[in-house]
């Protein structure tokens, strides 16, 4: 809701896996009026490659709430065929677990990652091509 609140002109996706709270975030929507924010329910898995379709080229996806270290480096792979340049990609809780450290550390070395920032709880990533390969640990 933040999210589409302080940009109305994109559209917000979301997907929440637990319907009682899914259904709140709708309600709070509806009572926020915004008009660019949409909950989708149901399993990630089966939810992200369904919206990856229809938006083509997404600007910004940040992965939260699923803390698998396997998952994570599966929604991943199945951003990056719809990821072009300028998608930025968040990762969240990357220091959750050992498991979601690890999945953090073989993401950031693949060969399409250009620039990733280690800001301990979350880590970003871009795509961008001609930039020589960057990783960058923020301490705060």
């Amino acid at each position: 809701m933040y999210m589409g609140m302080a940009y109305d002109h994109c559209i917000i996706f979301s997907i929440e896996g637990c319907p009682t709270i899914s259904e709140l975030a709708n309600l709070n929507i509806k009572r926020l009026g915004l008009k660019n924010t949409e909950i989708h329910t149901g399993p990630f898995k089966e939810i992200l490659p369904f919206l990856l379709k229809k938006i083509q080229h997404p600007l910004l996806v940040f992965i939260d709430g699923d803390h698998s270290g396997e998952h994570l480096i599966q929604y991943y792979e199945t951003i990056l065929p719809f990821a072009d340049e300028n998608t930025l990609i968040v990762l969240d809780d990357i220091r959750w677990s050992e498991c979601m450290e690890k999945a953090w550390k073989a993401i950031i070395i693949r060969e399409e990652i250009s620039i990733s920032i280690d800001l301990f709880r979350m880590g970003i990533l871009f795509l961008k091509k001609n930039i020589r390969k960057h990783h960058l640990l923020i301490k705060f």
